[in-house]
């Protein structure tokens, strides 16, 4: 129990973090997507590199909230099945979806991680302003790994509340 408190402490302060740093990249990307269309009607050109800043900028919204949002249990969920069965057996159903979650995006993860190392070798970079790819790719794999880790402790949670309700 101690183990998992101390994985749900440390969970919560990475999962805080990444929160507000896509909360600022979000704000980045308002402002720029702002000034870009600024400039093209007022001053018929458009900020170089806008789109692929977008682009990029989204990809790390999206990676770095997906542990704050399984956290807090907001992902859409149809239920209508588990709804019907007893606290105990709802709460090992979650366990073992959320161990399952885990797996999933942990080799996820590691697949990131040695697509970020291909690009890497091949020089692969963005058409507009030059930015290697690949650490994007390992920043988002960051977002990932947080991600499969609160699975992994929402899992373990949710077993031990099925054991206690035996």
């Amino acid at each position: 129990m101690r183990v998992v408190r101390w994985l749900d402490t440390g969970l919560n302060s990475l999962n805080f973090l990444l929160h507000q740093i896509s909360n600022l990249i979000l704000m980045l990307i308002m402002f720029l997507t702002t000034f870009d269309v600024i400039g093209r009607a007022l001053f018929n050109h458009s900020i170089t590199g806008a789109y692929e800043l977008t682009e990029l900028g989204s990809a790390i919204v999206i990676f770095f909230t997906l542990a704050v949002t399984h956290k807090y249990k907001e992902h859409v969920a149809v239920g209508f099945l588990v709804d019907k069965l007893s606290a105990k057996k709802k709460a090992m159903i979650e366990g073992l979806v959320d161990l399952f979650i885990f797996v999933l995006i942990l080799i996820m993860s590691f697949q990131l991680i040695n697509e970020a190392m291909r690009l890497m070798e091949r020089g692969t970079t963005t058409t507009d302003l030059g930015l290697p790819i690949y650490t994007f790719i390992l920043i988002v794999s960051i977002g990932s790994f947080i991600f499969a880790f609160v699975a992994l402790a929402n899992g373990i949670k949710s077993m031990i509340e099925a054991v206690k309700k035996s």
